[in-house]
C-alpha cells in the first residue's frame, strides 16, 4: 500500500520568510506550524519539506548550513513527536555565482525533481498527497508531480494568488496558513 504526503514548503509556509537564512537563530516556526503537522500525521500523511534553496548557488549561505537548519527544525519538531521524515532542498540556480550550483535542474520547483524523489523514497501515493505552498512555483511543482495542491495566505501567498489567476491556475485548497490546510486535508 501506497503512503499519502503532506509536502510543505519551507519558508513563508512552515517558517515565516526572512529572505535568506543561513542560521539557525534566524529561524522563526510560526507557531501553528507544530499543531498543523500533528492533525495531518494523525491523518495518516508523512510529514515532508520541499524547498528551493537558492542561497547556496547564489553564495549567500553554505549547504552545510542549510542541512544543520534542516536537521535542527527536525528536531524541534521530533521533541513535540512530531516526525518530519526529510527535508528536500534544491541548492541549483540557473543565476548561480557558484559555478558547481550553476544549472537549472530538475530538482528546482516548479520542476517537480524533488516531490518525485520523495515519492520514490518513501513509497507516495502523489495523487492523495498535498503540495502545500505560498508561491506560484509550489502550486505548479505539485501540479506537475501530480499532487493535489494547497495554497497559504502568509509569506508570498497573496502575490501567489494574482499569479495564478492570471495563469488560469487554481490550487486544490486556498487558506490563511498551514494549520488551516491541515484542517481541510
Amino acid at each position: 500500500m501506497k503512503n499519502k504526503a503532506f509536502l510543505f514548503d519551507r519558508d513563508g509556509t512552515l517558517i515565516k520568510d526572512k529572505n535568506y537564512i543561513c542560521e539557525f537563530s534566524e529561524v522563526e516556526i510560526y507557531s501553528y506550524s507544530f499543531e498543523a503537522l500533528k492533525i495531518t500525521e494523525k491523518k495518516g500523511f508523512i510529514s515532508i519539506g520541499i524547498t528551493n534553496q537558492s542561497s547556496i548557488a547564489r553564495g549567500i549561505c553554505k549547504e552545510e548550513q542549510v542541512r544543520k537548519i534542516h536537521n535542527s527544525l527536525m528536531s524541534i519538531f521530533k521533541k513535540k513527536n512530531i516526525d518530519i521524515v526529510k527535508i528536500y532542498y534544491c541548492p541549483f540556480h540557473e543565476n548561480a555565482i557558484i559555478s558547481e550550483y550553476k544549472k537549472n535542474a530538475p530538482c528546482r520547483k516548479p520542476a517537480p525533481g524533488m516531490i518525485l524523489e520523495a515519492a520514490q523514497e518513501f513509497n507516495l501515493d502523489l495523487s492523495k498527497s498535498y503540495m502545500v505552498g505560498d508561491s506560484t512555483r509550489d502550486i505548479i511543482a505539485g501540479i506537475n508531480a501530480g499532487c493535489k495542491t494547497a495554497l497559504v495566505m502568509t509569506g508570498n501567498g497573496k502575490k501567489a494568488i494574482k499569479e495564478l489567476e492570471t495563469l488560469n491556475i487554481k490550487p486544490d485548497l486556498i487558506a490563511k496558513n498551514i494549520f488551516e490546510i491541515a484542517k481541510l486535508v
